[in-house]
C-alpha cells in the first residue's frame, strides 16, 4: 500500500512538471501594435488562438434600432391591439395608502393609453397603522374612501390564462419592449410611474379620463369640517416622521413660512373680499416640538395625527380653498381631487399634463412665489368670489379691484 501511494505522488509531480513545460513552449501570438485612438477591424471568421474554432462562438451582430418616443408609443399600441384583450393590474404593496392609490392610478393611465383593460386588486396591507382601529378596518376604510374598484374588473371576472409578474419596482419599459403580449394574459406591475413620466407629453387625454374617474369615485368620510366657510382657508401639508430617512423629500419650515408671508402681503395690498381674513391650517404627522417657528394663534392652527385621523386630514386637504403640497403622494392625491388652488413643489413626480397650467409650480424654494404667480392667484380668488357672490356683491368687488 505504501509503495502504491509513493508511485501515485511521483506521477502527480511528473504531470505538473510536464504541464509547466508545455506552457513555456507555447508561443503566444501578439497583435500588431497600433496607436490607441485606432482599433483594428474585428473579423469573426479569423481564428483566435485563445478560442476554440467553433461555429457556435461566431455570432452575427444585429444592428440596433434607435426609436424615438412617438415610435415607441405607437409600437406598444400595435402590440396590445394584436393580442387584445390584455389585462393589467397593480401588485400588492405594503406602503402608505395614497402611495398605493397613486400606483393604481398610474397603471390605469397606462391601460387607457395602450388600449389594455385594467383589473383592480384590492389593498392587502397599508402602512402608518392607526392604533385606534384594527388592521382589517384600517385597510377596508382606505379601500372605501378611494373607491377605485367601481365599474372595474376583478380577478374572478377577468379569468386570465397566464400571469406575468414584473419583479423590478423602478422600470416598466423593458418589459413592454421585450415581451410579446399574450391573449388574456394578466401583467402586474408594482407601479407604472416610469411609463407615465417617459410618455408624459402624449398622455393628456388619458390623464383627463382617469382623473375624472378618480374624482367621481372619491367617497368622503362622514366627518364634519373644521373650516370656517366665511374665511379663505389654506391647508398646508408638512411631511415629517419617515421623511427623515429620505432627505430629498424633506422641506424645512422656513419654506412654508415664506409662502404664508407672501400671501398675507398680497391679500393686504390687493383687496379681495373673501381673502380679507385668511386661516392657515397646518396638517402634519410630526410632533408639536417640530414647529416652533409657527405662531399658533388667531389665524394659524396646527392639526396632528394624534388629534385627527389620516382619512379626515386627507378630506380637509381636498376641501380647502388653497392647498400647499409637500413632497409626498398623500398631498399629491389631494391635489388631483381638489377644486381649489394647488401649490406644487416639484420632485420626481411631475405635475399631470392637464394640470400644468392650473397648478402653481414653485421652482426655487428659497424665493417662493414670483410676482406673476401672485397675480394669477389673486385673479383666481376674485373669480371664485364673483361666482359665489350675489349680483350686488359682484359690483362691489369690481369697484374695489378698480
Amino acid at each position: 500500500m505504501q509503495q502504491r501511494r509513493k508511485q501515485a505522488l511521483k506521477n502527480k509531480i511528473l504531470n505538473r512538471k510536464q504541464k509547466k513545460q508545455k506552457k513555456k513552449n507555447i508561443k503566444q501570438i501578439k497583435p500588431h501594435p497600433l496607436p490607441r485612438f485606432k482599433h483594428p477591424p474585428i473579423n469573426p471568421l479569423i481564428r483566435n488562438p485563445y478560442v476554440r474554432k467553433d461555429k457556435r462562438n461566431i455570432k452575427e451582430e444585429k444592428p440596433k434600432i434607435h426609436r424615438t418616443k412617438p415610435e415607441h408609443f405607437e409600437l406598444f399600441k400595435e402590440r396590445t391591439k394584436s393580442a387584445s384583450p390584455v389585462y393589467v393590474a397593480c401588485k400588492w404593496r405594503s406602503d402608505g395608502s395614497c402611495a398605493q392609490a397613486m400606483a393604481q392610478i398610474h397603471v390605469m393611465i397606462m391601460a387607457h393609453s395602450l388600449g389594455m383593460t385594467f383589473v383592480y386588486i384590492p389593498f392587502r396591507t397599508v402602512a402608518h397603522f392607526d392604533e385606534r382601529k384594527t388592521g382589517i378596518e384600517w385597510v377596508k376604510d382606505w379601500d372605501k374612501l378611494f373607491n377605485l374598484d367601481k365599474n372595474e374588473l376583478t380577478l374572478k371576472q377577468a379569468n386570465p390564462n397566464k400571469y406575468f409578474h414584473h419583479k423590478s419596482s423602478k422600470s416598466v419599459l423593458p418589459m413592454l419592449r421585450e415581451k410579446k403580449y399574450h391573449h388574456k394574459g394578466l401583467y402586474s406591475f408594482r407601479d407604472a410611474l416610469n411609463y407615465v413620466e417617459y410618455f408624459h407629453e402624449y398622455l393628456e387625454d388619458s390623464y383627463k379620463y382617469v382623473i375624472q374617474k378618480v374624482k367621481d369615485r372619491y367617497n368622503p368620510p362622514n366627518v364634519s369640517l373644521i373650516y370656517d366657510t366665511s374665511v379663505f382657508n389654506v391647508a398646508i401639508h408638512i411631511r415629517r416622521g419617515d421623511v427623515l430617512r429620505v432627505p430629498n423629500k424633506f422641506i424645512p419650515n422656513e419654506y412654508f413660512l415664506r409662502l404664508m408671508t407672501q400671501l398675507n402681503t398680497m391679500f393686504s395690498v390687493q383687496k379681495v373680499q373673501k381673502a380679507q381674513k385668511v386661516h392657515y391650517h397646518v396638517f402634519s404627522d410630526g410632533k408639536k416640538g417640530e414647529f416652533p417657528e409657527f405662531n399658533i394663534g388667531d389665524n394659524t392652527f396646527l392639526h396632528l395625527d394624534d388629534e385627527i385621523p389620516a382619512g379626515s386630514t386627507l378630506h380637509h386637504l381636498i376641501k380647502a380653498d388653497m392647498l400647499i403640497m409637500s413632497k409626498s403622494k398623500f398631498s399629491f392625491y389631494a391635489g388631483l381631487v381638489t377644486e381649489g388652488i394647488v401649490i406644487y413643489t416639484p420632485y420626481f413626480m411631475s405635475a399631470p399634463k392637464c394640470f400644468e397650467n392650473d397648478w402653481v409650480k414653485i421652482c426655487d424654494e428659497t424665493e417662493g412665489f414670483t410676482n406673476e404667480q401672485l397675480e394669477s392667484i389673486c385673479e383666481r380668488v376674485c373669480k371664485s368670489d364673483c361666482a359665489s357672490a350675489t349680483p350686488k356683491e359682484t359690483k362691489k368687488i369690481e369697484k374695489e379691484l378698480v
